[in-house]
């Protein structure tokens, strides 16, 4: 879109209220924000079934509340694991600091891929390094392989 390489953009609706206010999933809004931003068209094609006449605007459309399970766990079974891949980039010193705070209240197991070992120190009770296919549990080699990489010029090794 920012390149102006979109020519429209074309959604679905759930729900069709009778002024023409519109329901769909996750993710439509944020697309017709960003196609009015650009100046692209933004249309919604949907079947009749679609409208419901019955409601004046969208805010009669009831909204589908999910049960809590089915984001929060797998296959039925509650998550206590938290995936982060490089969590920190772009972050400025205050947000890293919320974003510390807010995992060490978290009372689930962590894993974050990063090269950054302030985040990791200060956010988890271990840090695991994985080099050549095995898992090493000792903070020494993450620093030597990381300073290593940086003599030699290149991106250290990823680490959780």
């Amino acid at each position: 879109m920012k390149k102006q390489l979109i020519d429209l953009v074309m959604v679905g609706a759930d729900r069709i209220a009778g002024n023409g206010d519109t329901a769909n999933k996750i993710g439509t809004y944020s697309l017709a924000v960003l196609a009015r931003h650009h100046g692209i068209p933004f249309y919604v094609a949907a079947p009749l079934s679609t409208f419901d006449f019955t409601l004046n605007d969208g805010s009669q459309i009831p909204v589908e509340e999910r049960n809590p399970e089915e984001v929060t766990g797998l296959y039925g079974q509650k998550t206590e694991v938290l995936l982060l891949d490089e969590p920190t980039t772009g972050l400025d010193n205050n947000t890293k600091t919320k974003l510390i705070q807010v995992i060490k209240s978290l009372s689930i197991s962590l894993i974050a891929v990063s090269h950054e070992f302030d985040f990791l120190e200060a956010a988890t009770n271990k840090i695991y390094t994985l080099e050549d296919g095995k898992i090493h549990m000792d903070k020494e080699v993450y620093l030597h392989h990381h300073e290593h990489a940086h003599i030699m010029g290149r991106q250290p090794h990823r680490h959780i």
